[in-house]
């Protein structure tokens, strides 16, 4: 069924782009030529000269396309395959060997609305499941989370749901494409979104006596026309991994170019909720929620083989001080994996804190290799436990409470 789905994509989907391209390119010559033709006639020479000048004075732009299409066949199988594996399976240090992702995923829930945007608490029930937010239609979506509330993890559900359907048969179904955003090389190009799908697909071409401003404005019609031909799902994860700010800035205006221009594929966007700010004609923002005790419940019993260990570990970690630690998919795998290898709580809560606020600053970047820059000098990872520990002391001994209310903050 890959090689099928792959052969129509071929067959189809290049044919379009060169179409486009080749019709692209034959009105920007017709265009030019008509300039040239213009300025030449202001000069009110005879109409021979007029012809003779603009003969001489331009160059056409030509295009050659080509494939080769084996090349393309094992690269685009060699995706999907490697797509296959990545959303099958989750695995961090703590745990011993790796979970299926459809034995352990839990659905989780958004908020309609970002939470940075909420004016009452009131709009914090306002929630849809993931899945229905992404789907319910086919605009295209940024997908914000704090560290560690689930977002790779549902993406490749997403993903391994997308390509299962894709295997029964259904004709209409899209297919998925993943760029990790953290991967892409920092070589300072103009079109890194584009030259990452290009050299998926093994897409070659050549644009003579065209000027670099020109090239985007010929081809990247052509590309969005074949990537709704095929269609996709194409998924960008980590806008916050990406390593440097004109990086960043070039991804941000292609994601833009992409949401404006797809008509029959979706482009799904995720980032952690701190770093993105912006405004997307086309695209709708949704924040992931925090577990409820629902999810809390139903995660243990997926995530433990035994259902009495599941039970002990809820009701072990209800009574301990760090029960609120277990709101976020992150922070309960993790405690969930010590437990099966331990088969009880660290006894010590600050053995545990420790644990948490590690993971959320600097551990699991650490065994994902991804190296942050810091916004702010100096403020690397040390020196947030450093002042998240000074906080927490001066609002505690301030305010002799453990529950602080954002407006504490401000």
């Amino acid at each position: 069924m890959i090689d099928y789905i792959i052969e129509r994509l071929v067959d189809s989907g290049i044919s379009i782009f060169k179409d486009i391209l080749l019709a692209k390119v034959k009105q920007k010559n017709d265009e030019q030529l008509k300039s040239k033709i213009k300025a030449a006639e202001k000069k009110k020479l005879s109409p021979v000269d007029v012809q003779q000048i603009t003969l001489d004075d331009h160059e056409e732009i030509t295009c050659q396309v080509w494939i080769d299409k084996n090349e393309e066949f094992l690269s685009l199988r060699n995706h999907l395959a490697y797509l296959k594996d990545w959303a099958s399976f989750v695995g961090f240090s703590d745990l011993r060997g790796k979970k299926s992702v459809k034995d352990i995923y839990v659905e989780l829930d958004t908020f309609l609305i970002p939470l940075r945007r909420h004016f009452d608490n009131a709009e914090r029930v306002q929630k849809k499941s993931l899945t229905g937010a992404i789907f319910e239609n086919n605009s295209h979506k940024v997908i914000l989370g704090q560290p560690g509330a689930g977002k790779t993890t549902s993406l490749k559900k997403i993903c391994s749901a997308l390509l299962d359907q894709a295997m029964d048969g259904e004709s209409d179904q899209k297919i998925p494409f993943l760029v990790r955003l953290r991967d892409l090389p920092n070589n300072n190009g103009k079109e890194p979104l584009f030259t990452q799908l290009r050299a998926l697909i093994s897409l070659e071409f050549e644009l003579r006596n065209a000027k670099s401003s020109q090239i985007a404005e010929l081809v990247y019609p052509a590309l969005l026309s074949l990537l709704d031909e095929f269609p996709v799902v194409l998924i960008l994860d980590g806008f916050d991994e990406i390593a440097t700010g004109s990086l960043r800035d070039a991804v941000l205006k292609e994601f833009r170019m992409l949401c404006s221009g797809l008509k029959k594929s979706q482009v799904i966007l995720t980032c952690r909720s701190g770093e993105f700010n912006y405004h997307i004609d086309g695209a709708d923002v949704f924040e992931i929620a925090p577990l409820s005790e629902c999810q809390i419940r139903d995660f243990a019993y997926k995530w433990m083989a035994q259902s009495d260990q599941a039970s002990s570990f809820l009701d072990d970690i209800r009574t301990s001080p760090f029960a609120d630690t277990i709101i976020k998919p992150l922070s309960l795998a993790h405690l969930c994996a010590i437990y099966e290898r331990i088969g009880k709580i660290p006894e010590k809560p600050k053995t545990v804190y420790r644990k948490v606020i590690n993971l959320m600053l600097e551990e699991w970047d650490e065994q994902r290799s991804i190296r942050r820059n810091s916004r702010y000098a100096q403020f690397e990872s040390d020196r947030k436990a450093e002042f998240l520990s000074n906080l927490a002391y001066f609002l505690t001994t301030e305010s002799r409470t453990t529950v602080f209310s954002k407006e504490q903050f401000y």
